[in-house]
């Protein structure tokens, strides 16, 4: 399951995308005067090599411009240096989303699967159709992609506005990632725990960092504008047809990413962020709570429970996972349960047209595992088909 989470939050490890929320405008009068506050530079969508030393002739001047000044700015703050050409394309809205829905359809076929998964866990409702979710939500939150396959990076738009330049510093800071560290793991793809996900906030939170140092740089009219234009495409995207899992799913490695960024740099500077790049967290726990990262804390052994059928999928929910299944309780309540988590594995298998989960869950200390039981309680008895078992490891099984 986590393996296709992380492929749908897929290209947040090389995109950078808006908060996902709706925003009145009326509450931010400043917003609507805000779009004629700067001017911008036309360009044809086109494809541009650019070096630290160098920029290709065949580009349009102006883009070739800011793209290596804004590399300058990642390089200094980053404190790392390019070591090959950056290719970039500025795309048109509907070219851009064509682009970026081909990369998310080579986990299609996975999609479904989790989309069972989910249900059982309370945090999908059945009969939505996650695809059509994932699409509407990355053709319009997602407003840059870094494909490290093709080591290009490619932003929504056709114009050099303020917020297509905070779009290219978070972009560039992804392409300067690869090429120092290799961002694309797929050997990370082919584990069952969360390092997928986690090397994602890694990356996203290095990459917000460097982002919101830049708009910092830019006059309040240009922040105006960039906010501007990030609330309007947020606007765009249809509530409607996008369950909250998902969502929440994509901000996490954006904000939680963030935050463990900043404990690393506190705790180390630059290079300690660098080594959490070689050898990223494993566990959501050790992104939601830094702290526990930096002291080595590592998951607890826990076995694999018994699937009452053919295995389907295995692997680990995870903190953030559990925390988001909670939720229906309350979230304060879900949090505090959750935040204890010691470790867990969990089995699926398929019962006609149902699919069913069991999770196996260990917790730091027994009054961990108490609050939680009392938790997992209360939100068994909301879901169709759901009980909790057992003392340590505490085991749930919902099927749905």
């Amino acid at each position: 399951m986590h393996r296709v989470l992380a492929a749908i939050v897929g290209l947040l490890l090389v995109g950078n995308a808006v908060a996902v929320a709706t925003v009145n405008d009326d509450e931010h009068p400043a917003l609507r005067s805000a779009a004629s506050a700067t001017s911008t530079t036309s360009v044809p969508a086109s494809t541009t090599s650019v070096s630290p030393a160098a920029t290709s002739t065949t580009a349009p001047d102006p883009v070739a411009a800011v793209v290596k000044e804004l590399q300058a700015f990642v390089e200094a703050r980053r404190k790392l240096k390019f070591t090959q050409p950056l290719k970039f394309t500025l795309l048109s809205n509907a070219a851009f989303r064509a682009r970026l829905l081909q990369l998310a359809k080579e986990d299609d076929a996975e999609l479904a699967k989790t989309g069972r998964e989910l249900v059982a866990l309370g945090l999908l409702k059945r009969g939505v159709d996650l695809r059509k979710a994932r699409d509407e939500l990355l053709g319009a939150a997602v407003i840059g992609v870094y494909d490290p396959k093709a080591a290009e990076l490619f932003v929504r738009g056709t114009k050099i506005t303020p917020f297509v330049r905070t779009t290219l510093v978070h972009e560039i800071t992804h392409a300067l990632q690869d090429q120092n560290f290799k961002i694309e793991h797929p050997e990370y793809a082919k584990r069952d725990d969360e390092i997928d996900l986690t090397f994602s906030a890694v990356a996203e939170g290095d990459a917000v960092r460097i982002e919101e140092a830049y708009r910092n740089t830019l006059s309040t009219a240009e922040r105006r504008q960039a906010s501007a234009e990030e609330f309007a495409l947020a606007g765009s995207i249809n509530p409607a047809v996008i369950p909250p899992v998902l969502s929440q799913l994509l901000v996490f490695p954006y904000t939680d990413g963030k935050s463990l960024v900043e404990a690393l740099l506190k705790a180390g500077g630059s290079e300690r962020v660098d080594a959490a790049f070689r050898e990223p967290p494993t566990t959501t726990e050790q992104v939601i709570h830094p702290e526990r990262f930096l002291a080595g804390e590592r998951p607890k052994t826990v076995a694999t429970p018994r699937a009452d059928g053919d295995v389907i999928d295995q692997g680990v929910v995870g903190e953030y996972l559990l925390k988001l299944m909670l939720s229906s309780v309350s979230p304060g309540d879900a949090a505090r349960a959750a935040d204890g988590w010691g470790g867990d594995r969990y089995v699926a298998w398929d019962r006609g047209d149902v699919t069913c989960l069991r999770v196996a869950i260990t917790m730091d200390t027994t009054k961990d595992r108490d609050e939680l039981r009392d938790v997992l309680g209360r939100w068994a008895a909301k879901q169709r088909e759901a009980a909790v078992t057992g003392a340590d490891p505490l085991v749930v099984t919902a099927c749905d």
